[in-house]
């Protein structure tokens, strides 16, 4: 058995174990955007990939059976497809052309090309079209058909990797860092892959050891330096936008891995901030004379807290006007209460006073009856004044009339001084 099948074996029975640990540690700190989940399938792509080679390497030490090794080369053909299609993607979203990238036509297309790609793969024992010869232990054969399938899946890699170089040229900053990481990340592996295919040279398997600095790259670019955006584009713009500021702190490393255009004033209070955050998920305090709610949200993974500070001076201010006018309002209210309980009294007081009612009464009714006798005497005597015959008959009527007046005034005096 030749030596390096065996070192073959070794090297990607090490390396797969990691790659498995990193796609869980992706999918545990995974967020609610379009972004992460490509790009996890991009990584799920690259180690079906890698456990393809491994499945080879079975195949020769302890397999040694022909239709096992088509279906590990099948395999690994098929997991690199769509990888290649999930990053295109993903560097669309990237870039903020999240317009393509959610059109269902254009998912559908990527999703048919690949299809399209590994069905011509799978079927190939029918057709010969993508391997004219692919038998273990012998010199691979390509078909008509392998150069068109491999510029559909290489053309698509490069075509993501064009779209995230310009996109980092464009807005990121640490441009020459930036397109390092990313470029080695896809690149090496599918330079080496191509190599592969095309020269045919199936020997000693380099793979694990450029993936390794393939990971390496994409553990940079992650958890690093984050390199990949917590947020897509749009949110992100809509994030830039809002009036109240808003962060997110890793509270495992303690340092804050993105923050909005609005969070730039609080820079000098963000320390103080989530030093407080760690008594209370939601206060509201007074910090450089700014008046400031926050409430805190862990994410998921509980290591990221996402924080939103409102400015709430005007707030406070409308906040102690109100209560000043509540506080003005409820003294006159109170002096109203005052004037009524004295009004209470006061008619309470004369309700005491005996017969008071029947009093009232009766000096109404002698203050009626004099006004009428004086009316009546006013008529009396201008009848006497005029010397008719009636004369003598009004004056005795006046002098009757006053007797009766005077009569009824005693009596109402009489009775009141009485009660």
């Amino acid at each position: 058995m030749e030596w390096y099948r065996i070192a073959n074996l070794v090297m990607q029975a090490i390396y797969l174990p990691v790659h498995i640990i990193l796609i869980i540690r992706l999918i545990k700190n995974r967020q609610p955007t379009p972004i992460w989940r490509w790009f996890t399938i991009v990584v799920v792509g690259l180690w079906v990939m890698i456990s393809g080679r491994l499945l080879e390497s079975i195949a020769y030490i302890f397999f040694p059976v022909n239709d096992f090794y088509v279906f590990a080369v099948y395999y690994q053909l098929v997991g690199t497809t769509f990888a290649t299609s999930a990053y295109l993607i993903w560097n669309l979203y990237l870039a903020g052309h999240e317009r393509l990238s959610e059109s269902r036509i254009f998912k559908a297309f990527m999703l048919t090309q690949a299809c399209a790609v590994c069905i011509i793969v799978c079927t190939n024992s029918l057709h010969n079209l993508f391997y004219e010869k692919l038998v273990m232990g012998e010199p691979v054969v390509h078909g008509k058909l392998f150069l068109p399938c491999l510029l559909i899946v290489y053309g698509t890699l490069f075509i993501g990797w064009i779209i995230s170089v310009v996109h980092i040229v464009r807005k990121e900053k640490d441009k020459l860092k930036r397109i390092v990481v990313f470029s080695l990340y896809p690149i090496m592996p599918a330079v080496a892959a191509l190599v592969r295919s095309i020269t045919k040279i199936d020997t000693l398997d380099y793979m694990p050891i450029i993936m390794t600095v393939s990971i390496i790259c994409l553990y940079l670019m992650i958890f690093r330096f984050r390199y990949v955006d917590l947020f897509s584009q749009s949110i992100e713009k809509a994030l830039e936008n809002t009036q109240s500021a808003l962060f997110i702190f890793d509270s495992l490393n303690g340092e804050i891995v993105y923050k909005n255009k609005s969070c730039e004033a609080y820079d000098s209070i963000l320390k103080t901030i989530i030093q407080k955050l760690s008594f209370s998920n939601s206060f509201e305090d007074v910090i450089e004379e700014k008046h400031i709610h926050v409430s805190a949200v862990s994410t998921e993974s509980q290591n990221l807290v996402t924080v939103v500070i409102t400015d709430v001076s005007d707030i406070v201010k409308e906040r102690e006007m109100l209560d000043k006018e509540i506080e003005k309002q409820n003294n006159l209210v109170e002096e109203l209460e005052i004037k009524q309980h004295n009004i209470d009294a006061y008619l309470g007081s004369l309700y005491e006073i005996p017969r008071v009612k029947e009093k009232q009464e009766r000096i109404a009714e002698t203050k009626r009856i004099t006004d009428e006798t004086f009316e009546k005497i006013a008529e009396d005597l201008s009848v006497a004044e005029s010397g008719k015959d009636e004369a003598d008959e009004a004056l005795n009527d006046v002098i009757l009339l006053t007797q009766n007046a005077i009569s009824k005034v005693r009596e109402t005096v009489t009775a009141l001084k009485e009660n």
